[in-house]
């Protein structure tokens, strides 16, 4: 079981949705995918971000931290980061009819995120409490917004790496991602996440030609990051 929750939090740590301030957490997403941005760099602006009053941005910020701490060795800030962010988010009243349906998705897919990150730091009941609690908020997400392609994607992860008692089901999921690989509209960081992800779940199932087309984009994309370094290389091996 815990497996199958580390391979979930592996598959969603970087759905992180478009964001709009001038270098902010997406602007330091797209500078650690290309290089431009050291981790501890990397750290000093999200930790600026993440003392926001808008707690949807103090959240994300803290999230993607929480992500690159993991990824830098750094397993204990990772965790005790992502428990503020839990901690915040129940106490919180910020999904309330007032916001937008726009500002509902975001929401919703950031709380999934955390809670697929929380529940891979947990083990038995209270792991899988949290795991039913991402796929609900991706669900929930994609009922504000059916298009969402972040949402759809975070879902599909799920559904290929949950067990079948759990709802997964790799047959949907690899649907969902092909679907997603087939558009040419997406901004180029999920472009390159759908990729990263159908090139490791072709990899799984055995798919060779949908290994090579994923492989193929993220190559062409971003050479090397650490997001690359630290989720492809363990099934390059």
């Amino acid at each position: 079981m815990q497996r199958f929750f580390t391979a979930v939090f592996t598959a969603i740590v970087f759905l992180l949705p478009a964001f709009s301030e001038d270098m902010g957490t997406e602007a330091v997403f797209d500078a650690v995918l290309s290089e431009e941005l050291t981790y501890p760099q990397a750290s000093e602006r999200l930790e600026e971000l993440a003392s926001a009053d808008d707690l949807t941005v103090s959240l994300r910020a803290r999230y993607f931290h929480s992500v690159l701490a993991k990824y830098a060795g750094e397993e204990s800030v990772s965790r005790q980061i992502i428990q503020t962010c839990v901690d915040d988010i129940a106490v919180s009243q910020i999904a309330g009819p007032e916001l937008t349906p726009e500002q509902q998705t975001d929401f919703y897919l950031l709380t999934g995120d955390i809670y697929n990150q929380m529940a891979q730091n947990l083990r038995g009941f209270n792991a899988l409490s949290y795991a039913r609690k991402a796929k609900n908020s991706f669900e929930t997400a994609l009922v504000h917004d059916p298009e969402n392609a972040w949402a759809a994607l975070g879902l599909s992860l799920y559904l290929f790496h949950a067990p079948g008692i759990a709802g997964g089901s790799r047959e949907v999921a690899m649907g969902m991602l092909k679907e997603l690989a087939g558009s040419a509209e997406h901004e180029p960081q999920l472009r390159y996440m759908i990729h990263l992800w159908l090139f490791i779940t072709a990899r799984e199932t055995g798919d060779t030609a949908l290994e090579r087309k994923g492989r193929t984009v993220i190559d062409e994309m971003y050479p090397d990051n650490m997001i690359r370094r630290g989720i492809v290389a363990r099934y390059e091996k």
